[in-house]
């Protein structure tokens, strides 16, 4: 088993003492892996040029492989292509004007992949929308385990074969082993939704990584286990992106599912977080007057209940809490007591 972590205390605590410490990625280092991955090797004429790239890259493995991916499929230069990273200077600044938080601190990094993103990610929205919408889509759930089989879904099983070959072909997703489970590159995940955000349609995307996991979790009965645990950290992500209201249905169908799934998976403590959620968003749809579901409301809110009373207890204030609210509404609303 091999564990890899920017975090020295963790490998000690993990592996000690079989730790081998990786030192970033020298000029040297770098050129062997422009030289092996280029379609054409870089000339000696080209030398100057490449080596100035691989500086503007800071020899960072995952720029390096996104920017050959381009040169390759462009039939260009390390030269044109660094004409093209130069002339970026300004979208980057404005991408990452923003930025979100990277708890993994990687700023000084953040440049050159953003860079190398951008001009591989217009090419892309140009030329295979299906394969932009899929990493618009990627970039708000779980970066890793995608199953292709979450992706929206597009009408033609040839345009999703292409749309998931671009991708891999510009090393922004990385299969898994035999099956189609994709992984995404932590920066690859955190530059696309900074791109999403600029461009004002992360709230449409954050929409649709609520309602396709949504759609397609199964009743946490034990014979759907592996199909409701690959959704588990999806619907995670998504839920605690939280672009989607906590009061939209979707949402709050989707948090109750997962809480449910977790609860089947003997994850109790984790299921507390979305279950209070829904138990909240239950308690003001219960509070509204108007409602066309009233019954259905109520069915809900006596399950919330009984699972709050299983798992906190009887007398935990947000058992009591959610009994008060569901006698007092059942007082008012009399046809249905």
């Amino acid at each position: 088993m091999l564990f890899t972590t920017r975090d020295k205390k963790t490998a000690v605590k993990l592996a000690s003492p079989n730790i081998v410490d990786v030192p970033e990625m020298d000029e040297d280092g770098a050129m062997q892996l422009l030289q092996k991955s280029l379609a054409e090797p870089v000339a000696l004429a080209q030398q100057r040029d490449a080596k100035s790239l691989l500086r503007e890259l800071t020899y960072l493995p995952l720029a390096i492989v996104q920017a050959v991916a381009y040169m390759n499929k462009n039939g260009i230069a390390p030269a044109d292509y660094l004409s093209l990273f130069d002339e970026q200077e300004e979208d980057i600044v404005k991408l990452l004007s923003k930025e979100f938080e990277d708890d993994w601190r990687y700023s000084s990094v953040k440049k050159p992949v953003a860079t190398t993103w951008l001009i591989s990610f217009e090419q892309i929205r140009t030329r295979d929308p299906l394969a932009a919408e899929y990493l618009s889509f990627m970039a708000c759930i779980d970066r890793k385990g995608v199953p292709q089989s979450l992706l929206p879904v597009d009408s033609s099983h040839m345009k999703d074969v292409e749309a998931i070959g671009t991708l891999r072909a510009y090393s922004f997703i990385v299969k898994r082993g035999e099956a189609m489970v994709f992984d995404l590159h932590r920066l690859v995940h955190l530059v696309t939704r900074s791109w999403l955000q600029k461009e004002g349609v992360l709230s449409q995307w954050g929409r649709a990584a609520i309602e396709r996991p949504d759609d397609l979790f199964p009743d946490n009965e034990h014979q759907n286990r592996t199909e409701w645990r690959l959704l588990l950290p999806h619907a995670a992500f998504a839920l605690r992106l939280d672009i989607v209201t906590q009061d939209d249905s979707r949402r709050r169908d989707l948090a109750w599912k997962y809480a449910m799934s977790l609860h089947s998976d003997g994850r109790y403590r984790e299921a507390e977080v979305p279950l209070e959620e829904v138990f909240r968003a239950r308690q003001k749809m219960l509070g509204e007057k108007g409602q066309s579901r009233d019954e259905e409301a109520v069915r809900l809110m006596t399950e919330c209940i009984r699972l709050l009373t299983r798992k906190l207890g009887a007398d935990h204030p947000n058992t009591l809490s959610s009994i008060r609210t569901l006698n007092s509404w059942k007082t008012e609303n009399l046809d249905i007591a």
